[in-house]
């Protein structure tokens, strides 16, 4: 059964709790940060404390974050990749345990819809988030990049529409990511949520689409969820949003 641990780690102890194998560790939420909380939550060294695979962003949203093998990288909005350090800071990310996890070939030739569809039909908790993580050629990559904020801080939509979008083919690369079922939408994306990083190192960012001609895949059920609830200045893009505090749709 999926335990929903909801948890204000800083605020409570002040301190690191452990995250175990088949946990989902998230800071802060897509709700925040779709109200622009830009503030910084957290660390790449926190993520390699909880995980080593997942995505995110990094403060004033800068660029896309992609999470593999315990290593951080950072596509900015010019496309330049880079490997940034345990202090990097972060505002919005999600990490999990996927190291030795065991993978199964995918059938070729599967656009976006089709790779989506492929997984879900091998999951057996269909409420439950799950972990992913492809490694494979693509005849195709579309991919976007957002550039760095200043404040104050605009929504999230508002950034969305000043995107750097980049065409790769084709090319050998690694999505990763997550599976969200709706009802943790408030928590993060719902549906498929995937960043990609190229063997090479040299291109990536979050996946609008792809024509992947063949791979593998890891599908994970995560069945906690540690959220790390975001603090200090974030909490006034709420109060700045509607009257009630909330962020009206």
């Amino acid at each position: 059964m999926f335990r929903f641990l909801l948890l204000a780690l800083a605020a409570l102890c002040g301190c690191s709790v452990a995250t175990s194998r088949g946990t989902l560790y998230q800071i802060a939420t897509i709700h925040a940060l779709s109200a622009g909380a830009y503030e910084a939550q957290g660390t790449c060294g926190d993520l390699r404390r909880h995980g080593d695979s997942g995505l995110g962003t990094f403060e004033g949203l800068d660029g896309e974050l992609v999470f593999l093998n315990g290593t951080c990288f950072q596509i900015r909005a010019d496309g330049t990749v880079l490997q940034r350090s345990d202090d990097a800071r972060v505002p919005f990310a999600s990490v999990t345990f996927l190291d030795g996890a065991a993978s199964s070939p995918l059938p070729p030739n599967l656009a976006l819809s089709g790779l989506e569809a492929t997984l879900l039909a091998r999951a057996t908790m269909p409420e439950t988030p799950y972990a992913i993580l492809v490694e494979g050629t693509f005849r195709s990559l579309r991919i976007r990049s957002v550039p760095k904020q200043s404040r104050p801080y605009p929504k999230l939509a508002a950034v969305i529409a000043q995107q750097t979008i980049f065409e790769l083919r084709p090319t050998r690369a690694t999505l990763v990511g997550f599976w969200i079922p709706k009802h943790l939408g408030g928590l993060a994306p719902p549906g498929l949520h995937l960043h990609v990083l190229t063997a090479d190192w040299k291109s990536g960012g979050h996946v609008l689409a792809a024509d992947l001609a063949q791979g593998t895949a890891v599908f994970e059920p995560l069945r906690e969820l540690t959220v790390r609830l975001p603090q200090g200045d974030a909490l006034g893009h709420f109060e700045r949003a509607s009257p009630s505090g909330g962020v009206q749709e």
